[in-house]
């Protein structure tokens, strides 16, 4: 078996922060980034519903399409400040 050697620490520019991958997230940057998820997928599948026909648009469906949106782009910008932070 070989022996696993941990890798030397790299310096970093501080004006650019590394990338984090979601496993790394940890507390509400982890959390807004699912929310942010959840509401991207709610979204798709309220569109999907106007798009098959399934639902006639109206103002309420339209406005809870737009919430959900708004919610998603605002969740997952969130949990890209709070992961360089």
């Amino acid at each position: 078996m070989e022996e696993k050697r941990p890798r030397a620490k790299t310096p970093h520019d501080p004006a650019t922060p590394p990338t984090q991958s979601a496993s790394e997230l940890k507390g509400a940057a982890l959390y807004l980034r699912w929310l942010g998820m959840l509401c991207t997928v709610m979204a798709l599948f309220c569109l999907g519903v106007f798009a098959i026909g399934y639902k006639e648009p109206s103002f309420g469906r339209i406005a809870t399409l737009i919430a959900l949106a708004v919610a998603a782009i605002i969740c997952l910008w969130f949990s890209k400040r709070k992961s360089r932070s």
